[in-house]
């Protein structure tokens, strides 16, 4: 949805919805026209049309910019994604076993995967990346990571396939490491690998929140979909 004063784009926002959780996204307004109410404006009407198909809880990630404006809509900050740089010298090192591209055999088990993971029910999301989709096959699927879904995400059910997966993405993909706060296992890991710590953002809830495990994320996907 975009806000739009005088034929010029000065915001916009947009939303995700899984059934009764819908995920609010690049709520963006222009510097020039910020503290005029726009992006309030802007994350009612989400919500109103979220809610108007269905949705009963509503998550965001936040700045520290944008914190005030969604706590005067009721929302809390209920835990927070952390980001990790890596250091120059990581050389990464995976276990090439079980390694394999999904099939269309696998959406099944890694929907129910990702929904232990987040509590979210999203099939029809996951079932558009299938076609390049990493899992990893123990004779069951252990974990999954799809690249081009945010900054990669990946989920498995136990720490070596989530860390055999995060090299495997790094070597593909330098970008930041995103994780929960309360994935203590893999902060750790990533301490003792050298990574330094950017910087972290809210995750803000509007309702009630998921019964996610974020011990199971070891990668982020990205800001509009956890």
């Amino acid at each position: 949805y975009q806000a739009i004063i005088q034929n010029k784009l000065v915001g916009f926002g947009m939303f995700f919805l899984f059934e009764d959780n819908a995920w609010l996204g690049w709520i963006l307004v222009h510097k020039k026209f910020r503290k005029r109410g726009i992006g309030t404006a802007i994350t009612k009407h989400l919500i109103e049309q979220a809610t108007e198909k269905g949705a009963k809880n509503f998550l965001l990630t936040a700045t520290e910019l944008g914190i005030p404006i969604y706590e005067k809509m009721g929302f809390k900050t209920s835990s927070h994604y952390r980001f990790f740089n890596p250091p120059e010298q990581f050389k990464p090192n995976y276990n090439k076993t079980g390694i394999r591209t999904a099939t269309k055999n696998d959406l099944k088990m890694i929907c129910q995967l990702d929904l232990e993971a987040t509590g979210e029910k999203r099939a029809t999301m996951i079932e558009s990346y299938l076609e390049e989709c990493i899992v990893v096959d123990k004779g069951g699927i252990n974990g999954f990571f799809i690249p081009n879904l945010g900054n990669g995400f990946i989920v498995s059910r136990d720490f070596e396939t989530g860390k055999h997966l995060l090299h495997f993405r790094y070597k593909r993909n330098q970008k930041p490491i995103v994780v929960s706060d309360q994935n203590d296992e893999m902060i750790e890991y990533l301490l003792q690998q050298g990574f330094t710590e950017g910087y972290k953002i809210h995750r803000m809830v509007l309702g009630t929140e998921p019964n996610w495990h974020p011990g199971m994320i070891y990668s982020r996907a990205a800001g509009y979909c956890g």
